[in-house]
């Protein structure tokens, strides 16, 4: 059987919340947290989440409950995730773009008790609006669905009353006495994060202590972080993307350095500032932006030694050569329901192992590569689906028992991805086996799209695939039949997307058939690539 099992580091890694607490033991004045200017030593971090716990106990929440955040980046993001954790309540992080229907069916399927956002607006979300919709929306159905959502509390300022169940945040720290912490076992369920399957909704996502911090030790201890490092990382604190980091750099005593929204110039004056020792741009549309910014200057970055992108060799390549002579680039890959990320490439690999594979899995993880047709475990080199087992897998789907079981096969997690496991053991991801989109790193099921178009008053059936993007890597394209003597326009369908779901989802293309390429019985959607596709929509 094709393998890479090692023992599982996990037996010696803490939960996530006993990593702050030993980070404030082990480096109390070091700089742990770094946003936007706000600086907080690991002591000041331990303090600030044991007064969120406190405040979160003084509402009545308890061991296993679940609260939602939904803000942006900030330092009150963090102290709320792992106060949270620290007395076994469970923290959903929401995705910030969720509007609309997507915020009522994350509220109600979650079943938090409750929800953390914030009053300030910016030119990219106005959160507490968004909250009110939903709540709104929640009243006005009157249906039999259990909303446990008892409390918002709301940062930056009071929400007005357009927000039901509102609370100033510093009003609502000021409830809490004492913290209580709980005793957590790293088999515990750490935090819910919904990803996008191919059902129409996103799914909650069970992830426990072992699999983020097991994963979170191989990556340090993969990547040599210690206490000098600074890493880098602007990407929204609801992510793997960030949750996993910020683990590794408590275990290792690095300092994290964010932002509350990314901005290229910023960045570009961020990583010589601060001394940036690891940057995790991760996505080609930000690394290609810091690369084009004039500012940008890789002399100015002497202590840049690693850098982390998911792309295309040829583009990995290119971003290879314009990095500083001293720093290498290596590549990931993984997924929320394993744990995040289940191999990073090392500094030590050759740079054609480091454009051309995801590196290696960690010690204790297994992957394997099946066909997907008969099941079957194929050999090395031969491209497959990847299908992966061990510490780093997710406990189960939330109220999704249909999805847990497709999801699963003989203890291995079906991922839907294709790739490949070289004879050397390294991992080459080679794309997408489900009716999946990877739009700029976020998962995008077709039939969401398909189901919110199928509902316009105009058109008769829709079908969307995934197209070729230079910023993206994919987008959404949308091929739309509609009812006899209809003709909305492509700009039409896509501000009716606009309105309803996020916008990194809503379609870039707009083409309207009227027969479509039929199999026997279904419709053909490899052979709507041959069709051309128009204009690209700005969204």
């Amino acid at each position: 059987m094709q393998k890479q099992f090692a023992d599982s580091p996990v037996a010696a890694v803490p939960t996530y919340g006993d990593a702050l607490r030993e980070a404030a033991t082990r480096f109390p004045a070091a700089e742990g947290l770094v946003i936007d200017g706000e600086r907080l030593d690991n002591a000041a971090r331990l303090a600030r989440a044991e007064r969120a716990l406190a405040a979160l106990q003084a509402s009545g929440c308890r061991q296993g409950d679940r609260i939602g955040i939904y803000m942006p980046n900030c330092a009150e993001y963090i102290d709320i995730v792992i106060g949270a954790m620290l007395g076994g309540i469970v923290p959903v992080t929401l995705n910030s773009r969720y509007l609309g229907e997507e915020l009522v069916f994350v509220i109600r399927d979650s079943g938090i008790r409750l929800l953390v956002t914030t009053a300030a607006v910016d030119s990219i979300v106005n959160y507490r609006a968004r909250v009110s919709s939903a709540l709104n929306l929640i009243g006005q159905a009157g249906d039999p669905v259990d909303v446990r959502l008892a409390e918002v509390v709301v940062v930056a300022g009071d929400s007005g009353d357009d927000v039901p169940l509102h609370v100033d945040y510093e009003t609502w720290l000021t409830r809490g006495r004492e913290a209580t912490f709980a005793s957590v076992d790293t088999n515990d369920v750490a935090l819910m994060m919904y990803t996008s399957g191919t059902t129409a909704n996103p799914k909650g996502c069970l992830l426990s202590h072992r699999a983020i911090m097991g994963n979170a030790a191989a990556m340090a201890e993969r990547w040599r972080m210690t206490s000098a490092d600074r890493f880098w990382d602007p990407l929204p604190f609801f992510h793997m993307s960030t949750i996993l980091p910020i683990a590794a750099c408590l275990l290792s005593g690095a300092s994290f350095v964010a932002t509350r929204h990314f901005d290229v110039g910023t960045a570009v004056s961020c990583l010589s500032e601060e001394r940036i020792t690891i940057a995790f741009p991760a996505f080609p549309t930000l690394m290609t932006a810091l690369l084009n910014h004039p500012d940008y200057d890789p002399d100015a970055l002497p202590a840049l030694r690693l850098v982390n992108n998911v792309a295309p060799p040829d583009t990995l390549k290119a971003f290879q050569e314009a990095l500083p002579v001293e720093a290498r680039q290596v590549s990931a890959y993984g997924l929320t329901e394993a744990g995040g990320v289940i191999s990073f490439g090392s500094p030590d690999d050759d740079p054609e192992h480091r454009s051309t594979t995801c590196g290696k899995p960690f010690p204790g993880i297994a992957v394997g590569i099946f066909d997907p047709a008969t099941g079957a475990e194929l050999p090395p080199d031969t491209e497959g689906e990847i299908r992966i087992r061990g510490y780093c897998l997710f406990d189960a789907y939330h109220n999704a028992p249909e999805a847990n079981a497709e999801a699963m096969h003989d203890g291995w997690l079906r991922t839907g991805d294709l790739g490949v496991l070289t004879a050397d053991g390294y991992i080459r991801y080679t794309g997408r086996l489900k009716d999946m989109l990877k739009v700029g790193g976020e998962n995008v099921a077709a039939l969401e799209i398909e189901a919110l178009v199928n509902d316009h008053p105009d058109v008769v059936l829709s079908q969307v695939i995934g197209v070729p993007d230079d910023h993206l890597l994919e987008v959404p394209a949308l091929f739309a039949q509609c009812h006899e003597g209809s003709a909305p326009s492509g700009q039409a369908l896509v501000d009716y997307c606009r309105e309803r779901i996020s916008r990194f989802k809503v379609p870039r293309y707009v083409v309207f058939v009227t027969e479509w390429p039929m199999s026997a019985t279904k419709i053909q959607k490899f052979r709507l690539r041959e069709l051309p596709l128009g204009e690209r929509y700005v969204v």
